[in-house]
């Protein structure tokens, strides 16, 4: 008697909401293309710019975003990041 594997399917993609702005603590209001500044990953602040805002299905508010300054040599292959929409700072 063979055994034969079991079949999976292959999981549905999970759909985030995207959103057009949020709200920090200050009442600051962000988009997608704004600079904020962020903790960057070899320490110290660096700036950034929001590519997306979305809701996870926690309900928070998460802003997306990528590097707008270049980090040190071996952080140059840093793509993206996240920060919770209410701890958002701008990047002036």
């Amino acid at each position: 008697m063979e055994l034969s594997r079991p079949i999976r399917s292959k999981p549905k993609p999970q759909v985030i909401p995207q959103l057009e702005s949020c709200t920090n603590v200050a009442g600051e209001v962000f988009k997608p293309g704004d600079m904020i500044s962020v903790s960057a990953p070899w320490g110290g602040k660096t700036i950034a710019e929001i590519e997306l805002i979305y809701q996870a299905e926690s309900g928070n508010l998460w802003a997306k975003y990528k590097p707008a300054e270049p980090g040190p040599n071996e952080w140059a292959e840093w793509e993206n990041g996240v920060c919770l929409c209410h701890l958002l700072k701008g990047g002036n």
